[in-house]
């Protein structure tokens, strides 16, 4: 369906897409054919900035084999992040943020995609503010990319080691002041773990929508990871192999000695292990990083007192 047919079945309620009520099941063909998209969905705290910003500085590796890293800024006004499609993201939440810029940014994301319609353009995109749209949306998402090989990128961050990170971000933001073991409190944790699986639901969510849903375990080998395995870009490859990898948004930790008692490691290690399980129940099969965990907790996982 081309751009001007979509864009027609656009409406204002908030900014209401008819097409997403209208349409059938659809359910995205990932077989090699036509152009190709590897997108990056997120969730939130799994390295989606360290993701975004490496592809971005791979630009020109990226492109000698054969894949382009789209720039954000051609869809509407960009606002905030020029590493992420953030903005195209709102196409699909209701109602949207981008109120007085939604119409164009979504008129410029369905003419892109009906450009790709029929080349073999390899493209690479990443935003996890996809991983907030509900199952009507992912549906939406994939019936516009229905003509796209596309491949859904996530990925997992072990329980113990996101907490820590979520609450890091909250300190930074002066949106709590406790100590971290104050604030982790056995029923913080149960809060949390119970709003936690992130990567277990959005891959359930695209996985009805998507035939091909790629995880990766956040870690030092991801970038290369994606470079070598997703990509297959020799270029890029190569040069994720001898580089090393710059962090983004990693929050200052410190080394503070006693932390956690017994009873809060006991519990934060219980959870995480429930939670890792699930998350491979669905993935693949892999042992709970007890050694990781161990390590982190010598040092309180990085957090100030």
């Amino acid at each position: 369906m081309g751009a001007m047919k979509l864009s027609a079945a656009l409406v204002f309620l908030g900014y209401v897409r008819i097409d997403i009520w209208a349409m059938g099941e659809s359910r995205s063909n990932s077989t090699e054919r036509g152009a190709r998209l590897w997108f990056h969905v997120g969730p939130h705290k799994t390295a989606s900035t360290t993701i975004q910003k490496q592809l971005k500085a791979w630009q020109t590796y990226l492109s000698s084999d054969g894949w382009t890293w789209e720039d954000p800024a051609q869809f509407g006004h960009l606002r905030g992040q020029m590493t992420q499609i953030m903005n195209v993201a709102e196409c699909y939440k209701i109602p949207s943020k981008y109120k007085d810029n939604i119409e164009t940014i979504c008129s410029d994301w369905l003419h892109f995609l009906d450009q790709l319609k029929g080349t073999s353009k390899k493209v690479v995109m990443s935003s996890e503010r996809f991983d907030t749209i509900n199952d009507t949306s992912v549906a939406q998402l994939a019936f516009d990319l229905s003509h796209i090989s596309t491949t859904i990128v996530m990925v997992y961050r072990p329980f113990y080691d996101w907490i820590a990170s979520w609450y890091r971000q909250l300190k930074d933001h002066g949106q709590v002041e406790l100590a971290f073991a104050d604030w982790l409190s056995v029923s913080n944790m149960e809060y949390y773990a119970y709003n936690f699986s992130f990567t277990t639901s959005l891959h359930s969510r695209y996985a009805a929508h998507f035939s091909d849903v790629k995880v990766h375990v956040m870690g030092p080998d991801m970038m290369t990871d994606i470079a070598c395995d997703d990509f297959n870009a020799t270029n890029t490859c190569a040069m994720s192999r001898k580089g090393k990898v710059m962090k983004q948004n990693v929050r200052a930790k410190s080394s503070p000695g006693e932390c956690l008692s017994s009873l809060q490691l006991q519990t934060l290690r219980t959870i995480s292990i429930e939670l890792h399980r699930a998350a491979y129940g669905i993935f693949a099969s892999s042992s709970f990083p007890a050694a990781d965990f161990d390590a982190k907790a010598r040092i309180c996982f990085g957090n100030p007192l």
